[in-house]
């Protein structure tokens, strides 16, 4: 049947189909973003109140960021545009944190080994 011969009631049917279609994939891909963010702000906050009491209750934000983009990382299993993605941040972000983490790494081995 092509789009000429159809009526504009099953044209109408036809489109509230895939709009209905569309919406359960996007609900479900809300879902999964929503579980992807609680695993991730879980496993941060293990980490995170580790160290927060050491540190007097207090965390530096740059690193509560680095320990999420890398959650994201991890969970995502190394794909960094769909981390970036599920974090709402550019991909050109993520891969100059990813730079800056190793450029800090390197800078704390070579430190460590003089």
């Amino acid at each position: 049947m092509t789009t000429s011969s159809l009526s504009e009631s099953q044209v109408r049917v036809n489109l509230l189909h895939r709009l209905a279609d569309a919406e359960k994939l996007l609900t479900s891909q809300v879902s999964q973003l929503r579980t992807l963010r609680c695993d991730i702000l879980a496993a941060v906050a293990k980490g995170v109140s580790a160290q927060a009491v050491s540190n007097g209750g207090i965390i530096p934000l740059a690193q509560v960021e680095k320990a999420i983009i890398l959650a994201a990382i991890n969970d995502c299993k190394g794909d960094k545009l769909m981390a970036s993605a599920r974090l709402g941040i550019g991909k050109t972000t993520i891969y100059r944190k990813i730079k800056h983490y190793a450029e800090d790494l390197l800078t704390q081995k070579v430190g460590d080994s003089t």
